[in-house]
C-alpha cells in the first residue's frame, strides 16, 4: 500500500484506519503471519469508485467518435 500509494508507512498507516473507520476500507488479520493483513474496499467504497470511473470515462471519451 504504501509504495502504491508513494507515501511513508506511517502516513498511509493512518490513511487506511480513517478509511477503515469511515467505512471504506475492511482489513483482515492474516492468519499465517499476525505482522501483515489484508486490506479492501467495502461494497460502499467499490460502489463508489465504480460510479466515479464511469463518470470519469464518460469525461475521457467525449466528443470522441464512437
Amino acid at each position: 500500500l504504501c509504495a502504491t500509494a508513494d507515501a511513508a508507512q506511517t502516513t498511509a498507516w493512518r490513511r487506511s484506519r480513517t478509511m477503515e473507520a469511515d467505512g471504506l476500507l475492511v482489513r483482515d488479520l492474516d492468519p499465517t503471519d499476525a505482522r501483515r493483513s489484508f486490506v479492501s474496499l467495502t461494497e460502499r467504497a467499490a460502489s463508489a469508485m465504480s460510479g466515479f470511473m464511469a463518470q470519469a470515462d464518460g469525461l475521457l471519451n467525449a466528443g470522441k467518435p464512437a
